[in-house]
Formats: C-alpha cells, sequence, structure tokens
C-alpha cells in the first residue's frame, strides 16, 4: 500500500475535504445571466459521478466522465474538479497528481476567479511535492493577476437591494433587477476572495522565500520572469514588503 504524502503547512485557502461533501463547480463558467454556462446534461453527469466518487472512494469516475466529454468548459471543469479532489480530499490526496490536472485545467482560458484559485491550488501542490521554486512562480503569478484589481477599499460589506426584489416574478423589470443584484453580490464576493487569496498569496511567497534562502532580488527577477509590465512588479514588491494584515473582520 503507497504511503500517504505528507500534507505540509499550506494557506488556510487550501482546506482540505472530507466525505460526503458536494464540491459544486469550480471553474465557474457562466452565461449573460450569471447562471452556470454548462449543460443540463452535463450537471447530471457531473452529480452521477459525484456520488460515484463518494461511494467508492476513488476518483476514476471523473477520470472516466473526463473521457466522455468534448465541450472545452466541460473538459476545464472537470479538470478543476479532479485537480481538487487530488489535493485536498480526504483519503484521495495525491499532490503530483493535482498539479497534472490543475496544469491541465489552466490550458483553457479560464474566468478570473477560477485562474486564481488554479493557481493557489496548483502552488499548494507544488510546495507539497518540494517543488518550491515553482511553487513561487504560481504565488507570484497569483500576486500579479490580484494587484490588476483595485482592492484599496478593504473588506466590502454586501449591501442590501435598494428596491424591493420580487424573485419569482416574470415581468422583465423584476427579472433585470434580480440580476443586476445578483451581479453585484457576485462582484463584491470576488472582490472578497481576491483580498483573501491575495492575503494568502504573500504569505505563501514569504514562506518559499524563507525555505529556499533566496533574495527579494531573486522575487523580482522571477516576477520579470513571470511578466514585462514593471508597474506590476512594483506593486508585487510592495504587498511582499509591506505588514500583511488579515483583511476579513
Amino acid at each position: 500500500m503507497n504511503e500517504r504524502p505528507r500534507v505540509v503547512s499550506l494557506p488556510v485557502a487550501c482546506v482540505f475535504l472530507s466525505s460526503p461533501v458536494c464540491v459544486g463547480f469550480y471553474a465557474d463558467f457562466t452565461d449573460a445571466a450569471g447562471e452556470t454556462a454548462l449543460s443540463e446534461q452535463f450537471r447530471q453527469q457531473y452529480q452521477l459521478a459525484q456520488n460515484a466518487v463518494e461511494a467508492s472512494r476513488s476518483v476514476q469516475p471523473f477520470l472516466e466522465l473526463l473521457g466522455r466529454c468534448k465541450r472545452p468548459e466541460e473538459v476545464a471543469e472537470l479538470e478543476m474538479t479532479i485537480g481538487v479532489t487530488f489535493g485536498q480530499r480526504t483519503g484521495l490526496v495525491d499532490p503530483a497528481k493535482a498539479v497534472v490536472h490543475f496544469t491541465n485545467a489552466l490550458e483553457y482560458e479560464l474566468p478570473e476567479k477560477a485562474y486564481i484559485r488554479a493557481i493557489m491550488w496548483r502552488g499548494n501542490a507544488l510546495e507539497q511535492t518540494k517543488k518550491h521554486r515553482k511553487a513561487l512562480e504560481d504565488y507570484l503569478r497569483g500576486l500579479l493577476a490580484c494587484s490588476y484589481h483595485d482592492l484599496s477599499g478593504g473588506w466590502p460589506e454586501i449591501l442590501p437591494p435598494t428596491v424591493p426584489m420580487a424573485r419569482h416574478s416574470r415581468d422583465p423589470e423584476d427579472v433585470q433587477r434580480v440580476r443586476d443584484y445578483q451581479r453585484y453580490r457576485k462582484r463584491v464576493m470576488f472582490q472578497r476572495l481576491l483580498l483573501t487569496d491575495r492575503y494568502f498569496f504573500v504569505e505563501a511567497v514569504r514562506r518559499v522565500q524563507a525555505h529556499l534562502s533566496i533574495s527579494d532580488g531573486e522575487v523580482l527577477k522571477t516576477l520579470e520572469k513571470l511578466s514585462p509590465d514593471a508597474s506590476r512588479h512594483a506593486l508585487v514588491m510592495n504587498l511582499l514588503k509591506s505588514e500583511n494584515e488579515r483583511p476579513w473582520p
């Protein structure tokens, strides 16, 4: 029997899952109305595979579904799901395999939220497999992505609607008001995720930098390799040198 991989100290954003749990959808592909862009048929097949994974304590049902899927958003979703399963699910943890599937998912044009999550999780898995320099690159990619968003306002409050919400109305104006509020709420939740992940990316870079005993100059050289945007380099280095306060209340 193979020994279970040793789990290193990782950002709290990487939470190890225990059975039973419904993992949901990770790639976050949505349509114009903000609803999932995944077909009903795929969602049904995904849930059946999820149930089979729970029953068998094996990732094989997801791998079999992956072999049958052709649409890019379905393949990317399954690669993300399998990566999370190998990266976080109790009894199935295999960081090396998690790296493979997160890398496959990152071959697709993921929504920004999914990209940042995949980069975080792949970095966690790389760190567990002692590929610290590769993990550092992913954590810096995450900070680069976060740097393009204005997070100066701090932790945002989710405000209630300013007009009555008739959620089950078929009136087009009511439907649009509900959609507008849902989009607002989703954007606020994304800001919260960015603030949280930025905090953990900073902690992760500092941890790996200390493990490798590399200078700030070497970190900067890595940033320069990842992006030609010097303005981002300065922002990221400033984050790494500043006090990293927990953003959530």
